[in-house]
């Protein structure tokens, strides 16, 4: 497993929690709600994009 750099849990929860409070400051229940529907879809696509593909097996270049 390679090290990893930057943050770690514990500041990005914080940071995150921080993220939040200043995003709803201001904001009806609906636009939260919108705004939170929103960031947990964009978090599941993500999620699904870092998944690593199978790679396509390569095809010979005479049989094309």
């Amino acid at each position: 497993m390679t090290p990893r750099t930057g943050p770690g849990g514990e500041a990005l929860l914080l940071l995150a929690t921080a993220v939040a409070a200043q995003l709803a400051m201001g904001r009806t229940e609906e636009q939260v709600a919108v705004m939170a529907a929103f960031f947990a879809v964009l978090g599941d696509s993500l999620a699904l994009l870092a998944l690593e593909a199978p790679e396509a097996p390569e095809q010979d270049a005479a049989s094309t």
